[in-house]
């Protein structure tokens, strides 16, 4: 079960990776994790935003190692919580509920 909300948010700045599309997470996060311990980075959680393109990262002020400097925007966002194993099934079962949760409440 995903647990989907609704949260007013700041901007949150973030260091990561572009992924052809979002089955690709995992190889995405090996590099940002790789990049994050070679430089001995302080990073955050784990994110990952759809847009134009795939961005696969993690909470961090700057850039380095290959990593581009991006940013979550501030404002209104989906939040979903999915408790369990990282696995391709779990992350596509956190982003179906919570492109399910948007559609039946009207968020875009």
């Amino acid at each position: 079960m995903v647990e989907v909300r609704i949260e007013d948010r700041e901007a949150i700045a973030t260091a990561v990776v572009v992924v052809p599309d979002a089955s690709h997470w995992k190889e995405g996060l090996d590099r940002v994790w790789s990049a994050v311990r070679e430089g001995g980075l302080p990073a955050g959680r784990n994110v990952m935003r759809y847009g134009e393109r795939v961005e696969v990262g993690v909470e961090l002020s700057e850039g380095a190692g290959g990593l581009i400097a991006s940013e979550l925007p501030a404002g209104p966002t989906a939040v979903g919580l999915r408790v369990g194993d990282l696995s391709p099934e779990g992350i596509a079962e956190a982003h179906d509920a919570v492109r399910a949760w948007c559609a039946q409440h009207g968020h875009a």
